[in-house]
């Protein structure tokens, strides 16, 4: 039994001495604990107990006080239940605003590097010596430029590009970045795949598709876009920089190979090294150009790609791969849709 309800009993009990000192005593250790409630129920226990021996003026005091308190206990329970409001709905915001922050990351980063990230808080550079980096470069792209306004451009360049990630995010790809009218990706990178020189291909022609079909649809006298596109297969350091802007990069003489192979190549060619061409000639189309020189590389052995074999193939223009063909890669059937266009 409390303390409260012991009075109470005092108080009907017509113990009017007992219950008055267990309601002061009520009082007393309410001051220390400040109970608001207990305070208010007490007070009301004493202006019973004062109008049972004929003393109104005290429980008149008493009344009011346990008004006061009751007031003053209901004007603390709005100010926390304030507080406990204001905190969920804080909670709430940087709970969405981390729920941003993690899809940002992981549109941003590759899946597996934001899980260190998230686990370590870093992520250490890696060596990754076999991959495919791709390069492509709009061609006549001042030319488009001089007819569309600043808004247009952009819009254009960003479907145009939004394009080529759902391509590379089909082939198992990596999107490294874009630099003005170029776009660079990687194969092979942060997981291994096999057959990721044919995987990077298959994309390239996909990639080809995509600009042809617009220069196709592009009004007559207006200038269209064309593309270079050029891979190179081999090793890379693959690292995040920056500390306020993550950014997933590469490093290596692949990358300035694959480079070189997008400069040196012509419009509306996919330019592969050799080091390509040997792992996905018997499935497409080639042309070796022989030796070409490309700046600070010397003289490269370079091969054009123009299309899959028919054999390999699933429609008459060689970019759509047959069945079988993704059955050897180890791709889904539905993986690979070459309609996707701007």
């Amino acid at each position: 039994m409390t303390l409260l309800s012991l009075a109470r009993l005092h108080l009907r009990l017509d113990e009017p001495d007992v219950a008055s000192t267990t309601f002061e005593e009520i009082l007393s250790r309410c001051e220390s604990g400040q109970n608001l409630e207990y305070a208010s129920e007490a007070h009301l226990g004493l202006a019973d107990l004062c109008e049972k021996v004929g003393n109104p003026a005290d429980a008149l005091r008493h009344l009011r006080a346990s008004t006061r308190i009751e007031a003053e206990r209901r004007q603390q329970e709005s100010i926390e239940r304030t507080r406990r409001l204001e905190f969920v709905a804080r909670a709430s915001a940087v709970q969405r605003e981390l729920e941003v922050s993690s899809r940002i990351l992981e549109d941003t980063l590759p899946a597996s590097i934001v899980a260190e990230i998230k686990h370590h808080g870093r992520v250490r550079p890696i060596m990754h010596p076999d991959t495919t980096v791709l390069f492509t470069d709009l061609v006549g792209f001042t030319q488009v430029a001089e007819h569309l306004g600043p808004e247009d451009l952009v819009a254009s360049l960003d479907l145009l590009f939004g394009t080529f990630d759902a391509i590379s995010s089909r082939w198992g790809i990596e999107k490294i970045k874009t630099i003005g009218d170029a776009y660079m990706a990687c194969a092979g990178i942060p997981d291994h795949h096999p057959h990721h020189p044919a995987m990077a291909v298959l994309a390239a022609l996909e990639m080809r598709e995509v600009i042809r079909k617009m220069a196709r649809e592009t009004p007559a006298g207006r200038p269209a876009w064309g593309i270079r596109i050029g891979l190179h297969t081999g090793s890379v350091l693959a690292g995040v920089i920056g500390k306020t802007k993550l950014a997933y990069d590469i490093w290596g003489d692949a990358v300035n190979t694959a480079s070189r192979m997008e400069s040196s190549g012509i419009p509306d060619h996919i330019n592969v090294s050799e080091a390509v061409a040997s792992r996905i000639e018997p499935y497409f189309v080639t042309e070796r150009r022989g030796k070409v020189y490309a700046k600070n590389k010397g003289n490269l052995d370079m091969v054009f790609v123009h299309r899959l074999r028919p054999e390999w193939s699933a429609d008459s223009e060689g970019t759509v791969p047959s069945a079988d063909f993704l059955a050897r890669l180890g791709v889904a059937p539905d993986a690979s849709v070459a309609s996707a266009t701007p």
